[in-house]
């Protein structure tokens, strides 16, 4: 039934976020690739997180997990978890869902060049998924990059 549905409809990554009042500020991002000068490497970002919270899931508490996952080798390498409770403003109209934004600081440790996926599971389930690449730029002979660098 349209609205009992918690989603996920922002999940980025970021130089930098904040969230002030209602608003998520973002810098830098929306990236889908790093270029370490050597691994392993840590990298520093932000993950910026907007849930909409369906009516009759408001006012009780639900379970989060972001997490980094080198999807080649099946394995996660960090996350961020906790819990959040969206309650039901007055004035609201009914049946109307909620967002609730987030940003999370995190420095994964990269061990290896390959495909990552930043995920956002919520109360067990996998809401949505963000692929991106790690670069070993020591392995790299030669050219130009115009792409970012850990």
């Amino acid at each position: 039934m349209l609205g009992d549905e918690i989603t996920v409809d922002i999940l980025m990554l970021a130089d930098g976020a904040q969230v002030a009042g209602d608003k998520l500020y973002v810098l830098g991002g929306g990236w889908s690739f790093i270029r370490a000068k050597a691994l392993p490497a840590s990298h520093s970002l932000s993950v910026a997180v907007g849930i909409h919270v369906g009516w009759m899931q408001t006012n009780r508490k639900h379970h989060f997990r972001i997490e980094v996952r080198d999807d080649e080798h099946d394995r996660g390498i960090a996350h961020v978890e906790g819990e959040f409770e969206q309650g039901r403003p007055a004035g609201h109209p009914e049946g109307q869902p909620l967002r609730v934004l987030m940003a999370l600081p995190m420095t994964p440790q990269f061990e290896v060049a390959g495909h990552y996926a930043l995920r956002a599971i919520i109360d067990g389930e996998e809401k949505a998924r963000t692929p991106f690449m790690v670069f070993d730029q020591s392995q790299r002979r030669g050219g130009t990059s115009t792409q970012r660098d850990a």
